[in-house]
């Protein structure tokens, strides 16, 4: 929605063209977590990381449906919703980290034990970082109720203006957090071909794919943002449609990384050969490092030891 000196972006769309996808991730996501409880796949350590990161999409993407249920109708409601949504996509964006510095871990020192070690630190720092971020969504303007056309929560951005809340509370928590998942992801497979000099940069191309769902799923959202700062508007198709890619977040995740644990979930045998003796965990981590490429190899790697 466009003023004279500003246009408001919409953080809780209320029509249903704008959230087709929100619904799908909502569905995607939910499905998951339950399924992935029932199957117990939180005893290995790819399960817990999958299902920790998938539980704070679906934390996040249930504003939307719930919008539809309870619509907004103040700055309150739009600032409480907002902030445990926010704080639950950087939960889930400081996880995606956790998960390229245990992969990181396990290949530099050949076995998981390292994740038991950093596992209440992950806590720590994710519950610090979603904190202190989502409290800055509850006692900023950030976002705020919109009586206008609107009637919904919504971000103002003023032309020609920096924007203080949008660049600490989002665009720089999630270029730092999208920068160091990166980084771990190379540094791993820098390890690999210490290991093994067969091992080819690009078979750590599928390693990267929850970077790069951050990067297709919000990236362009904040280029927009700072288009619109120079007065460079999105038409209503385009709005539509970064509405729609921006909720897609859980429904890749669940795509990307949360089949193969389910998979190992359901079929109980495949635990009871990870889980054994030392010589056995070596012999897997062996094979999973000379025959498996890309999300094999993750799961190889991180799920090839005993129960965490």
């Amino acid at each position: 929605m466009a003023s004279n000196n500003y246009f408001d972006l919409i953080f809780l769309p209320l029509e249903a063209t704008s959230s087709i996808t929100g619904f799908i991730s909502f569905v995607a996501t939910g499905l998951f977590v339950i399924l992935g409880f029932y199957y117990k796949i939180y005893q290995r350590v790819l399960g817990k990381l999958v299902l920790i990161v998938n539980l704070a999409d679906f934390v996040f993407i249930f504003a939307r449906p719930l919008s539809y249920i309870y619509k907004p109708t103040d700055d309150l409601y739009c600032r409480l919703i907002i902030a445990i949504s926010h704080a639950a996509l950087m939960t889930s964006f400081t996880w995606g980290v956790f998960f390229a510095h245990t992969l990181y871990e396990t290949v530099k020192q050949q076995n998981i034990h390292p994740f038991n070690r950093f596992f209440k630190y992950y806590c720590i720092i994710s519950v610090i970082i979603s904190t202190a971020l989502g409290t800055g969504v509850l006692l900023s303007d950030y976002v705020f109720y919109s009586e206008g056309e609107a009637k919904t929560c919504v971000h103002r951005v003023y032309f020609r203006k920096f924007d203080p809340t949008m660049t600490f509370l989002m665009t720089i928590p999630t270029l730092v957090l999208c920068a160091l998942c990166i980084m771990w992801y190379i540094l791993g497979a820098n390890n690999m071909r210490k290991l093994f000099p067969n091992f080819q940069h690009r078979e750590v191309i599928p390693l990267l794919l929850y970077p790069a769902i951050v990067i297709v799923c919000y990236f362009p959202a904040l280029i927009t943002h700072i288009l619109i700062i120079y007065e460079i508007k999105p038409g209503e198709g385009v709005e539509t449609f970064l509405q729609n890619l921006f909720q897609l977040h859980g429904f890749f995740n669940v795509l990307a990384y949360g089949i193969q644990p389910l998979i190992n979930g359901s079929l109980p045998e495949a635990g009871a050969s990870l889980s054994g003796k030392t010589s056995e965990h070596n012999s897997v981590f062996s094979r999973g490092l000379t025959f498996s490429r890309g999300i094999t190899f993750t799961n190889s790697v991180v799920e090839m030891s005993q129960k965490s």
